[in-house]
């Protein structure tokens, strides 16, 4: 049986005259106050954006292949259509998944908060937790290239 790909519903914007794409990630500067001693942040830096639309600006992975079984590992990806960062989390069941990003039952973090910056780039406020785990608290800045199109309207006179 072969798995279907998730199409990810971010990757577009789509304005009345334009459409925007996400394409590659062009800068990426980390500032964390504080990262649990079990993770490393894997930059994304020279990401591209995958043809099924996800464009993954970095990772959070546990620092050794023991941790693996044990520690689920985050997502950090961009969300074009509402340009904002996104975190998810993986090698969870869908009710952690659910519960992380809803932030219940002691998961917060998939939604940072922006901060305010630079027009040229984005910035996040990131806290991250897990039930009695705190996993990563600061600052994430970034840039990604877009791809615009623009729609016009060409009227001919005199045919």
């Amino acid at each position: 049986m072969e798995r279907k790909k998730k199409v990810w519903k971010g990757a577009e914007r789509r304005g009345d005259d334009y459409d925007t794409r996400a394409g590659k990630v062009l800068s990426l500067e980390s500032d964390w106050d504080y990262i649990h001693r079990d993770y490393d942040f894997e930059s994304g830096l020279g990401n591209t954006i995958t043809k099924e639309g996800l464009l993954v600006i970095g990772k959070l992975k546990p620092k050794e292949a023991s941790l693996m079984a044990s520690l689920p590992e985050l997502w950090f990806r961009w969300d074009e259509k509402d340009r904002h960062l996104n975190v998810d989390i993986h090698r969870v069941d869908k009710a952690v998944q659910e519960a992380f990003k809803n932030g219940q039952n002691g998961y917060c973090g998939h939604n940072p908060k922006k901060a305010l910056g630079n027009v040229r780039e984005e910035t996040f406020e990131v806290d991250i937790w897990m039930p009695g785990m705190h996993l990563l608290r600061g600052r994430l800045r970034f840039r990604v290239s877009r791809d615009m199109a623009i729609k016009l309207d060409v009227m001919r006179i005199g045919e």
